[in-house]
């Protein structure tokens, strides 16, 4: 729903699931004309880890070089042209609003369940693409700062318990069940989002609270806060590198994106490098872009998106409860 709201009439608005109502639809040609168009050898990484490089190569060749795809293992298949074309348009950040107004009590299941109908509400802005090294590493800090979670999340030590969305919102306001950032990068652009829910009646305290806590990102930064945040960041990534399918995809992903894979004390260096200057320059570009907000729930009278956008335009937020 947020990438629908943020890139509007963009490759990255397309829906990551099918469907329902095209499951049914999908036939075995189209699946073969899929394979067709995008299983192609050069959108492919074949990764190893621990072996020669040209030994590696060599064995490649042979045993996949003259392998035959399915799609040309039946004639009709081999002439026949792919059916759909690669969208290689640029996404572009639009902004934008994405609201399903929709009754969430029946969820709620079971003989006698205290828990409570939620509306989750989605607050994005448009962060740096992997590309711009430097921004897309402070954006990753930034997100780590911001942490977050469930108000009834497992505690203990690593666990996000400091993290400015715990300590500034879980912490303090009861009606906050949860909210916690996310940050996802691609090679055009990317989106900085706060996915946060609270009971319906409570909407509107939501909205403020976010806006508050994303207006806040450009201020002063906490030395201890940021060393924290940094450090938290630097452990996840040399922890998970640890797992052989992790460190297999990023071997994959980075020789996809960017044509070489850096090694993980490599960013560690960068991620040590940032400052509070870095963290404040990329909240206040974050903030100059039109802000993407998408909604589950029931809504009432209020339209979260003017709010939020109202919230950001003016970096202010009603004071009825932020004394």
């Amino acid at each position: 729903m947020i990438h629908e709201a943020a890139f509007r009439d963009s490759p990255l608005a397309n829906p990551k699931i099918c469907p329902s109502e095209n499951i049914n639809k999908i036939k075995r040609e189209d699946l073969y004309s899929y394979m067709k168009t995008l299983y192609q050898p050069n959108r492919t990484v074949l990764a190893c880890i621990g072996a020669d490089h040209n030994e590696f190569s060599q064995m490649a060749i042979e045993k996949f070089g003259s392998i035959k795809p399915l799609w040309d293992e039946e004639l009709k298949f081999k002439e026949k042209k792919p059916s759909g074309k690669i969208d290689t348009r640029k996404a572009v950040w639009t902004g934008g609003s994405k609201i399903i107004e929709k009754d969430l009590s029946d969820l709620n299941q079971g003989f006698n369940n205290q828990l409570p109908e939620l509306t989750h509400l989605i607050v994005g802005l448009e962060s740096p693409s992997f590309m711009n090294e430097r921004d897309f590493v402070t954006s990753c800090v930034i997100n780590t700062l911001m942490g977050g979670g469930g108000s009834f999340s497992a505690g203990g030590p690593g666990k996000g318990m400091y993290s400015r969305l715990y300590l500034n919102v879980l912490n303090r306001y009861h009606f906050m069940f949860s909210a916690t950032a996310y940050n996802q990068s691609y090679i055009d652009s990317g989106i900085f989002y706060i996915h946060a829910s609270a009971p319906p009646q409570y909407l509107e305290d939501m909205c403020d609270v976010i806006g508050q806590e994303l207006i806040r990102m450009t201020g002063p930064c906490d030395p201890v806060q940021l060393n924290r945040a940094k450090t938290q960041l630097q452990s996840m990534l040399f922890m998970n590198l640890e797992q052989r399918p992790v460190l297999f995809e990023d071997v994959a992903r980075q020789v996809l994106s960017r044509g070489r894979r850096e090694q993980a004390q490599y960013y560690f260096d960068r991620i040590e490098a940032i400052q509070e200057s870095d963290i404040q320059r990329v909240a206040r570009k974050m903030l100059e872009s039109p802000p993407a907000v998408a909604a589950l729930g029931r809504m009432g009278r209020l339209n979260p998106y003017e709010r939020i956008k109202k919230i950001i335009a003016t970096k202010s937020v009603p004071r009825k409860f932020f004394r």
